[in-house]
């Protein structure tokens, strides 16, 4: 069995301190080339969704959440939250 990123147990601490309220904040803790070999992404498809959120698959999401040991919900939140973020930015 792999072990694991100890990067991804700062993120998770990180989320429940609230120290990381959008999504793209996990990614100033641990680079998304990593993410991205972990889950079996394309670098590039990566980076694009940590800018363009809305284009999350739910079952990615998950995948994602279980290499941060939280639940789902959580990185959804995450989501959330920079997708309402960007929208207030837009409508200025």
């Amino acid at each position: 069995m792999e072990i694991k990123d100890r990067r991804y147990l700062t993120v998770k601490r990180l989320i429940e301190a609230g120290h990381i309220t959008v999504f793209k904040e996990i990614f100033d803790t641990i680079p998304p080339s990593r993410v991205a070999k972990d889950l079996g992404f394309n670098y590039l498809r990566l980076v694009k969704l940590t800018d363009q959120v809305d284009g999350w698959i739910l079952k990615d999401v998950y995948e994602l959440a279980k290499l941060i040991d939280v639940e789902g919900k959580v990185i959804t939140d995450l989501i959330h939250n920079q997708y309402a973020q960007a929208g207030k930015k837009r409508k200025k």
